[in-house]
């Protein structure tokens, strides 16, 4: 769920999924509670830090190819 959880009795939690293991000697005992809420998590913008990081990338190496053109022309002088 990408929804804020404030309780629960899943027998496994990883980030935002929630699993009940449920077999043979359980499923007649076991039970699923889940106490969601209307608020909706904040996403992680993992996409602003990738732009964020190609723009650093792409700010270097048209620094790297400004500083090589000007010792080529230096160079041939």
């Amino acid at each position: 769920t990408n929804h804020v959880v404030h309780s629960n009795n899943a027998d496994q939690v990883v980030g935002n999924q929630y699993t009940w293991i449920i077999n043979k000697e359980n499923a007649q005992n076991k039970s699923i509670q889940i106490e969601i809420s209307n608020v909706v998590k904040e996403k992680h913008q993992y996409w602003l830090i990738i732009l964020v990081f190609s723009g650093i990338l792409v700010i270097i190496l048209i620094i790297y190819l400004v500083i090589n053109r000007k010792n080529r022309i230096e160079n041939q002088i």
